[in-house]
C-alpha cells in the first residue's frame, strides 16, 4: 500500500496554493516543491 499524507484527496487551501506559488516564483527543482505543500 502506497503512504498517502494527512491532506491526501482533500482540496487545496488558499495557504497552499500561495506557498506553492511562491516555491514556482523561486524557481525551486518540482522534486523539492512536494514536501513543503505536502505536508
Amino acid at each position: 500500500m502506497a503512504n498517502t499524507t494527512p491532506k491526501s484527496g482533500q482540496p487545496w487551501t488558499p495557504e497552499d496554493t500561495r506557498a506553492l506559488r511562491k516555491l514556482a516564483d523561486e524557481n525551486t527543482p518540482t522534486r523539492v516543491m512536494h514536501m513543503p505543500v505536502a505536508s
